[in-house]
């Protein structure tokens, strides 16, 4: 049986172990969350360019019957990310399509909104 100072000293040990584990663990969780918001930034992005660049001849937004093309390519790779199907770089590929619905839900706000304010 270990004596109470011995019996103390590991205890401290642990303690430490445990401090520089959650360290590490909090460390892996704000690198997540960056690359996860520079992946939703990235989306968003790619969204707008997509927009801009791929249109209809009477520059008219693509479209899947009436919804846009880059709303439905977002909300596709949205769900993509939300299920296992990806493995690990799945969450990256799910922020992308949540940047782009930003994107495209921010876009439809404007536009309402500009048109609202040409009408008075």
């Amino acid at each position: 049986m270990a004596t109470p100072g011995i019996q103390k000293a590991l205890e401290g040990f642990d303690r430490l172990k445990a401090r520089v584990r959650n360290a590490e663990i909090r460390k892996h969780v704000k690198e997540e969350r960056a690359y996860a918001a520079g992946s939703a930034l990235l989306g968003a992005v790619l969204a707008g360019a997509a927009d801009a660049k791929y249109r209809n001849t009477d520059g008219t937004p693509k479209s899947f019957g009436p919804v846009p093309a880059v709303g439905a390519v977002s909300a596709a790779a949205a769900l993509a990310g939300l299920t296992d199907l990806l493995g690990s770089t799945g969450v990256y590929v799910g922020m992308a399509g949540v940047g782009g619905l930003c994107y495209v839900a921010g876009k439809f706000s404007h536009d309402h909104v500009a048109q609202g304010s040409q009408g008075t």
